[in-house]
C-alpha cells in the first residue's frame, strides 16, 4: 500500500480496535488483493474521507460491514449510506437500509409536524369529545424537523440527526 494510500485512510484506524494501523493496512490491502478486480482500494478511501461527517457510534457499525465487504458494491452502499447521513437524507437512507428507517419511525411514532396534526384532525371528526388525540393535540410542537410521541402522550422534538442517531443505536 502507498504512503499516500495510508494517509488517506488514516482516519479510519480509530475503529480497528483489534489490530495496529499496520495490520489495518495490511489487512485492506490483502483483501483489495485478494478480490482482484472486485474491491477498489479508491472506495475505501471514499468512505474514510465520509466518515468524519459521522458520529463514531454509526461508525464502528459501517466499518465491520466496510471490513466483510466482497465487492465494490458492498462498498458503494456504505458510501451511500455514509453520504444521506452527512445529507441528513432521511427518504434515501430508507431506501438504502431497505426501509427499515421508515419502519422505526412509525413504530416509534416519530414524525413531522403535518402528521401529528392531520392524525389529531382525523380523530377528532371521526370522534367527536371522545378522541383520544384531545389529550394531546393542543401540545403539537411547531417548528421543528420530527417528534416523538410517547405512551404518555408527551412529544419530544428530535432533529433529523437524532432520528438518524436513534435508527443505528436501535435498529440497524
Amino acid at each position: 500500500m502507498t504512503e499516500e494510500n495510508k494517509k488517506s485512510l488514516y482516519y479510519i484506524t480509530q475503529y480497528a480496535n483489534n489490530m495496529s494501523d499496520e495490520q489495518f493496512f495490511e489487512r485492506i490491502d490483502n483483501r483489495v488483493a485478494y478480490y482482484e478486480n472486485v474491491l477498489d482500494i479508491d472506495l475505501f478511501i471514499e468512505i474514510a474521507a465520509l466518515m468524519p461527517n459521522v458520529s463514531d457510534a454509526i461508525n464502528e457499525r459501517l466499518f465491520k460491514d466496510m471490513m466483510s465487504a466482497t465487492s465494490d458494491a458492498d462498498l458503494q452502499i456504505i458510501i451511500d449510506i455514509l453520504t444521506a447521513i452527512d445529507n441528513e437524507d432521511l427518504g434515501e437512507l430508507d431506501r438504502l437500509t431497505n426501509y427499515g428507517l421508515d419502519r422505526m419511525m412509525s413504530e416509534e411514532e416519530i414524525h413531522d409536524e403535518s402528521y401529528f396534526i392531520e392524525i389529531a384532525d382525523m380523530d377528532l371528526k371521526e370522534n367527536g369529545l371522545e378522541a383520544s388525540s384531545l389529550s394531546w393535540a393542543n401540545d403539537i410542537p411547531t417548528n421543528f424537523e420530527y417528534a416523538e410521541l410517547d405512551i404518555y402522550d408527551n412529544f419530544t422534538t428530535m432533529t433529523a440527526a437524532e432520528v438518524i442517531e436513534k435508527f443505528f443505536d436501535e435498529y440497524f
